[in-house]
């Protein structure tokens, strides 16, 4: 089941707020926070991972608007909001229509109970593409357990992106 847009907006935050045009009919629109390039390779070894380099792209002032401006290619988005799941639930992320309209995608991994960050995603440019900073690109919903988990995430990227003041 579908967690109500009512209940989700306890979990999805952020230090500048939450704007009206983000509650959706059944989830919340994240906006873009900061974008990075991606420079080296990483390693994915059973007992070992390596996250490749990255190096922050910085958005360009075009009219009081801070703009990216996207080649083909992958990058790495970071979301302006911390999304915080609780023990019953799962978090599932999809890209708003207009993006995939203009030949972009985002690409994400389940958030597990339990989880807490700014996340970090996937942002696959197929058509160059201008994306103002603060723009809304993916839709966030949750999905209830049937129960509570036993477990809650623990990983690594817990609270990633938060400062320490708001951990």
């Amino acid at each position: 089941m579908v967690i109500s847009v009512d209940e989700l907006k306890k979990y999805i935050t952020s230090e500048i707020g939450i704007e009206e045009d983000q509650i959706q009919i059944n989830g919340i629109d994240l906006r873009v926070d900061k974008i990075y390039e991606i420079l080296t390779f990483g390693t994915l070894f059973r007992e070992e991972v390596k996250l490749p380099s990255y190096k922050e792209i910085i958005p360009e002032k075009v009219n009081d608007k801070y703009v990216f401006f996207l080649q083909e290619g992958v990058y790495i988005l970071e979301f302006f909001e911390i999304i915080e799941v609780p023990s019953d639930a799962i978090g599932i992320c999809f890209p708003r229509s207009s993006l995939l309209r203009m030949g972009c995608d985002i690409r994400t991994a389940l958030w597990d109970s339990g989880y807490r960050g700014k996340s970090r995603v996937l942002l696959v440019v197929h058509k160059r593409v201008a994306i103002e900073k603060g723009a809304r690109v993916a839709q966030i919903v949750f999905l209830r357990t049937e129960s509570k988990a036993e477990k809650l995430y623990k990983g690594k990227y817990q609270n990633e992106g938060i400062s320490k003041a708001l951990q």
